[in-house]
């Protein structure tokens, strides 16, 4: 089954705190927080990345590389039903931010209460400023809460900059696999008025009908998603007239998360292919 988008996914909501920032009643936006301050040309608003001698306890997680033990940020999440999600949100970085070293992440989450180093998250760039610089990066983790949990209030994970290790993708689950498959894939389909039907499948396949072109816009261990564009074509005739050439075009945005058998569909149709008629 195809589920909504993921932009409400298990209702999360992003919430900054930036440790030097007393005075949030204040109204002087500078004031509430003092890291929106001019800096000087150079100036770190998140700290270096520090060697944490306790890291490295058994936690099934790989030791970071290099971190720092102070949060930046934390994201807070209220529970659904779902046990096996991904957390995912966006994240203002500072001027000084930059990507780990091939193989690791610069981000690394952590849930509160949780012993031994953080892990890595799967990470994009989204916002740039107009030289290029990274604003703005989007943050996906997986998550496995336990069977028993008990807890029933929002749950709060801190968030880390350093040198994280990626993991492994976990394998395709089947069911996933077969959904995806030439044959078994979701399509979109449409009747114009003289009962003509028309197709637009929605595997990722340059092949498919009506695809004109396939992006892979991210892969990673949390999530992989493709762009599909092109439009609806003539599948089926009816009996009232001969079909159009296309109907609507399509941008189809279809994403995985983690290992679950959850595939999220965004969608975008429009008509910018047909011409004006006069």
């Amino acid at each position: 089954m195809i589920e909504p988008s993921p932009r409400t996914l298990g209702g999360l909501m992003l919430l900054f705190f930036l440790l030097t920032a007393p005075g949030l009643g204040q109204e002087n936006s500078t004031d509430r927080f003092p890291d929106l301050k001019p800096k000087p040309p150079g100036t770190a608003r998140w700290e270096d990345p520090l060697q944490d001698p306790d890291a490295g306890e058994d936690t099934g997680i790989a030791e970071p590389l290099a971190w720092n033990p102070k949060p930046v940020a934390q994201f807070v999440w209220r529970p659904g039903p779902r046990k096996e999600l991904v957390l995912h949100g966006t994240l203002p970085v500072p001027d000084t931010f930059e990507f780990a070293p091939a193989g690791c992440s610069p981000i690394g989450i952590r849930m509160q209460g949780r012993e031994g180093p953080p892990a890595a998250a799967q990470v994009h760039a989204v916002a740039h400023d107009a030289t290029g610089r990274v604003q703005v990066i989007e943050v996906l983790f997986p998550i496995r809460l336990p069977g028993d949990r008990t807890q029933r209030g929002p749950l709060r994970f801190d968030v880390f900059t350093g040198a994280f290790p990626l993991p492994k993708p976990a394998p395709e689950p089947e069911s996933r696999s077969r959904l995806m498959g030439a044959e078994t894939s979701p399509y979109l389909t449409t009747q114009d008025v003289f009962g003509n039907t028309y197709r637009f499948d929605l595997n990722p396949d340059p092949e498919a009908l009506g695809v004109v072109s396939r992006n892979v816009l991210k892969s990673g261990f949390a999530s992989r998603q493709w762009k599909l564009a092109g439009a609806l074509m003539p599948f089926r005739p009816g009996e009232g007239g001969a079909p159009l050439p296309h109907m609507m075009s399509v941008h189809a945005y279809l994403t995985t998360w983690g290992a679950s058998n959850l595939v999220s569909l965004d969608l975008r149709i429009h008509n910018g292919l047909t011409a004006a008629s006069g």
